[in-house]
């Protein structure tokens, strides 16, 4: 990402911290950034655009602070996977995040819900190989369970407190509780083996949709379009720009998306009907 946009993002994440998420407009950040309308649209081709950016610089940051923690150190450690959780709640205050998947998830955006979803079964996940490494492979099956628990009792923690009292929560502690609790948890799921998501793992589907690459896509675009045999169809145009679109150095998001229905739809009856779906079905995995 060039500087330029960089500097839209930082100067979003100030005025959301200052201002509050619900209460900026989009215009209001061009005017904190000093720059044209035209000069936004030209940098993000809408607002679902512009926050996905948004929110992958927030992953990033997470993903750095966290990569760095564990660096050299027993990834059993539990001290570690404290202070790892801790960084995703930091990120998550100082990004502003809550208020934006609040609005995002219960919204119809089809552009930034599922990006949402995908982002929290990803953070599922996470959680859920983390609790592999410190409780052994014998975790293994209950995994997912646990995860999705531990999930829940933070954020509900973290709520009934912001509620009910105004006295600032000591974060660190309130993650060890939990953690201390997870202890007991598993133990009991191992020994009574009661489990309710009996067969979903959501280590399988972050690894499912990590294994959709854009190359892959690519890929699959050229054999379809070596199949035209040169016939300069619609369906081959079609298939052209959005490998132009994938290949380019930041490819628009916002039409890619509103680009699959047309696609979708000129394949409809042909013989290539099956293989545009499949790669259909790739591009929503990739772009989310």
């Amino acid at each position: 990402m060039n500087l330029r946009k960089q500097n839209v993002i930082l100067t979003a994440k100030q005025l959301f911290a200052s201002k509050g998420y619900s209460t900026s407009s989009i215009q209001d950040i061009i005017d904190e950034c000093g720059i044209s309308k035209g000069t936004f649209y030209n940098y993000f081709a809408s607002k679902s655009e512009f926050l996905i950016a948004y929110l992958n610089t927030a992953k990033e940051e997470e993903f750095r602070r966290r990569d760095a923690l564990i660096y050299e150190h027993d990834q059993a450690n539990k001290d570690i996977f404290v202070k790892q959780i801790l960084i995703r709640i930091e990120v998550m205050h100082e990004f502003t995040l809550r208020a934006i998947h609040e609005e995002a998830f219960h919204s119809e955006d089809p552009i930034l819900k599922p990006y949402i979803i995908k982002r929290f079964i990803e953070e599922l996940s996470w959680l859920a190989d983390r609790l592999i490494q410190i409780y052994g492979d014998k975790s293994q099956p209950y995994a997912s369970d646990s995860a999705i628990l531990m999930y829940g009792m933070i954020q509900n923690l973290l709520y009934v407190w912001s509620a009910l009292t105004k006295k600032q929560v000591n974060l660190t502690l309130l993650v060890q509780y939990v953690v201390r609790r997870m202890d007991t948890i598993i133990d009991d799921l191992m020994k009574s083996n009661d489990l309710f998501l009996h067969n979903i793992e959501l280590t399988s589907l972050d690894k499912n949709t990590k294994n959709i690459t854009k190359d892959k896509i690519v890929k699959n675009l050229t054999v379809l379009k070596q199949s035209f045999g040169g016939s300069d169809s619609v369906l081959q145009q079609h298939t052209e720009f959005i490998m132009e679109e994938l290949q380019s150095p930041e490819p628009r998001i916002h039409l890619l998306f509103s680009f699959i229905q047309a696609f979708k739809k000129v394949a409809k009856r042909t013989e290539y009907e099956n293989e545009v779906d499949l790669i259909i079905s790739q591009l929503k995995n990739f772009l989310n």
